[in-house]
């Protein structure tokens, strides 16, 4: 019966086996990975930078993986969690986690200005007044 049910399999496997494309990012112009993006900024924007704060950024339980995975000893990590990371170091941002119960505790926190932003949350016309 198995059999029966599984006899496309077969027509499946030339697409399987295929190699998957090379994708890459293609580099702005004048731009070489690894120089700081600060030289991407205007000189307001970079005293912006300077003097801004840490940035507290919200999180929830349970985790959200892949994008953000939340382990016992505290370590943060993720897909989300790595580009913020390497956003700040390219901006020189200081980032401090924020860790709460819910994602509805964590959308309330960024309402209420506890956090300044949100690894990864959606858009809703709903949130537009406080995500703006």
């Amino acid at each position: 019966m198995l059999l029966l049910r599984m006899w496309w399999l077969p027509l499946c496997w030339p697409t399987l086996l295929q190699a998957a494309p090379s994708y890459h990012f293609r580099q702005p112009p004048g731009t070489v990975l690894g120089t700081p993006a600060t030289d991407l900024l205007d000189a307001g924007e970079r005293a912006f930078l300077a003097r801004a704060p840490v940035l507290r950024v919200g999180l929830n339980l349970p985790d959200n993986r892949p994008y953000e995975v939340i382990a016992d000893n505290g370590a943060i990590s993720g897909i989300q969690v790595e580009l913020l990371t390497h956003v700040a170091q390219a901006l020189g941002l200081r980032l401090q986690p924020v860790v709460l119960a819910s994602f509805p505790d964590t959308l309330a926190a960024l309402r209420e200005r506890r956090v300044d932003l949100m690894a990864t949350v959606g858009y809703d016309p709903g949130r537009e007044g406080y995500l703006s």
